[in-house]
């Protein structure tokens, strides 16, 4: 999957051309064609992960539908689409298409049903990444897909690559080397040195077009075509958990048996450091809990009522340790309690046994270094008895931990103390658990500085930390205090007091809303044990305004991220203000919801935008 992302993501790659088909809009017709068995029943067995669009223009069309695409498509949006697309293609595609000769615009239209690329076990050493293969249905254009494939032969000739031609299973390859070193020293970045052996081929046999990055993959695909350009139908018996609900739009799928020896390497670079400390780097995809993780399948759905998908981690209840341990939601009711108020922005709830949750995290420390695992907890017991001499992490923490933790996020209104984030944690010993927080706290207030004071309300000692401001975070405070259920930690002080003076407050809540009940039962329901919920008409609009006015500094950083990693240059490339203001495309915004559960196959979840 790496492969795939840094080519979305602006690193060039041979294969990169055929993934681009998925950025660009496509005037093909969506005329019914005979159509070709679905990925899994024709993938070559040695495939470690693939994703596929059954129906390309059909997905195509439901996106078109969707609220996303209505937005994308919006007149408002002129400005900025224009703009931002120009720039994919130029920072992105450009020097692909230049220096290939090929113009994406009139492969797109030969695109009328399938489209697969699947990855392939690495060729030669196993530090290389694995290779890559797609398969594309151009049904009722086979005299178009052989004039283009000609017209590569020659333009390709005349620009002086190494062009060859080879076959596999009846089907002639034609081959370039070497190109992809130019396109990514065009692009005005460092030259990745395995891109000086890499290559592309490109063959079909009638309607299907296989390309490929390796003489392996292409040897993969080729060989599961009949003599009439089908693929040859043959089941694994590894798909069917994870296909068993995959939603029809598209869909993805890991191997991650397969695919572990290439994390573990990734592991070992990642945290090198750990053995100058005793820990142990080969140690941490086990401690993580991979060893238990078999496969995950991923699908999604856009049409008029909105995004849908569903994710599938194959980790079956005998095999779960280190985060799949940590984190298995129990079966339990995750809906909002009565007192979440009706204009919350954001609200998580997840069902997770505390006490094992904590359990698990010193057992996966301590597998990748003990040393670090007893550092952690003495410093978190010197900061504890720093709050309380009686302070113990066992009788705080681990045995003071519930199995429910809920967070919702309120409107900032007139009344400047009211709003902000809250926080739930459910336990059997709330006192207790409120001396463990205020040790973490305390642990964090060594580290960056803080003051803690007391104030009583209603008979209790309430607790507020003052944080001071740290690069890019302004000073803040959190106000603490217990409700007989729950430890409670609010950014105001009149929500805290609101939830200890009222804690079942009957006023209509998020809860009773009609459309966040039907958007949780068509997302699965809120029994399995997850449950989350945004209304993104009221909480998107902050995010939208500061980037259009200030840039991609005052993005939230997950957000910065993501879009540095589609666009490397987005910084210095996007203009955001073109993006037209929040209140002209706040009609296309609704609502979000995420479910998920826990069985004994292994983790589910399912979204849907509205």
């Amino acid at each position: 999957m790496m492969r795939m992302i840094q080519c979305l993501f602006g690193r060039a790659r041979p294969w990169c051309p055929v993934i681009a088909i998925l950025l660009q809009s496509s005037s093909a017709s969506t005329a019914a064609v005979s159509p070709l068995p679905l990925a899994e029943d024709w993938l070559p067995t040695n495939a470690i992960a693939y994703v596929t669009v059954p129906d390309f223009p059909a997905a195509q069309a439901g996106l078109r539908r969707s609220s996303v695409g209505r937005l994308w498509s919006d007149s408002s949006m002129a400005a900025f689409r224009a703009q931002a697309t120009e720039c994919i293609l130029s920072d992105g595609l450009g020097p692909w298409q230049h220096l290939l000769s090929i113009d994406l615009s009139r492969w797109l239209r030969l695109l009328r049903g399938q489209l697969t690329v699947a990855w392939f076990p690495p060729e030669g050493s196993s530090t290389n990444l694995p290779g890559w293969g797609a398969l594309i249905d151009a049904s009722g254009q086979e005299d178009a897909l052989g004039r283009e494939i000609d017209g590569l032969r020659g333009r390709w000739t005349s620009a002086g690559y190494s062009v060859n031609t080879n076959g596999f299973s009846g089907i002639e390859f034609l081959t370039v080397r070497g190109w992809a070193r130019e396109a990514a020293g065009s692009s005005n970045r460092p030259v990745d040195k395995s891109l000086s052996a890499s290559s592309l081929w490109i063959g079909r046999r009638q309607n299907v077009l296989l390309i490929a990055d390796a003489a392996s993959a292409a040897a993969s695909l080729a060989g599961r075509l009949s003599d009439v350009g089908t693929p040859v139908a043959t089941k694994r018996p590894r798909f069917p958990t994870a296909t068993a609900q995959a939603l029809p739009g598209i869909f993805a799928w890991v191997d991650f048996v397969a695919v572990r020896p290439l994390l573990d390497q990734k592991f070992s670079m990642l945290f090198g450091l750990l053995a100058s400390l005793g820990g142990q780097p080969a140690q941490v995809g086990s401690a993580l809990g991979l060893d238990g993780l078999r496969q995950a399948a991923f699908s999604a759905v856009a049409s008029e009522g909105g995004l849908r998908s569903r994710m599938f981690l194959d980790v079956p209840s005998a095999r779960r340790t280190g985060i799949f341990q940590l984190l298995a939601l129990e079966p339990r009711e995750a809906l909002p309690p009565p007192y979440i108020p009706a204009d919350a922005l954001r609200f998580q709830r997840g069902r997770v046994n505390g006490a094992r949750m904590w359990k698990t995290l010193e057992e996966s420390l301590n597998k990748v270094s003990p040393q670090m695992s007893g550092l952690l907890r003495l410093t978190l017991e010197t900061a504890g008895q720093s709050v309380d001499e009686q302070f113990n992490v066992t009788h705080n923490v681990a045995e003071a931990l519930g199995d429910d933790f809920i967070t919702y996020e309120l409107p900032v209104g007139t009344n400047a103390l009211y709003g902000g984030r809250v926080t739930l944690i459910g336990s059997p010993r709330p006192a207790a658990l409120l001396v463990g927080v205020r040790a973490m706290l305390a642990l964090n207030m060594i580290q960056g500085g803080g003051d803690f004071s007391e104030r009583m309300f209603l008979g209790q000692t309430l607790y507020r930390i003052a944080i001071p401001a740290t690069d890019g975070e302004p000073a803040r405070s959190l106000e603490m205090g217990t409700n007989g259920r729950y430890v409670i930690i609010a950014d105001q002080p009149l929500v805290l007091e609101e939830l200890l003076r009222r804690p079942d407050n009957p006023a209509i809540g998020l809860r009773s809303l009609p459309r966040v009940v039907e958007a949780a039962r068509d997302a699965g329901g809120w029994e399995r044990g997850l449950f989350t919920y945004e209304d993104v008409a009221l909480a998107g609009a902050g995010p939208w305004e500061a980037i259009r006015t200030s840039g991609l500094e005052s993005a939230p950083p997950a957000l910065a991220h993501g879009l540095t990693l589609i666009v490397p240059n987005v910084a210095g490339c996007l203009d955001f203000s073109r993006l037209p203001p929040f209140a002209k495309i706040a009609r296309y915004q609704g609502i979000s919801v995420l479910t998920g559960g826990t069985d004994a196959n292994g983790f589910r979840f399912e979204w849907l935008s509205q």
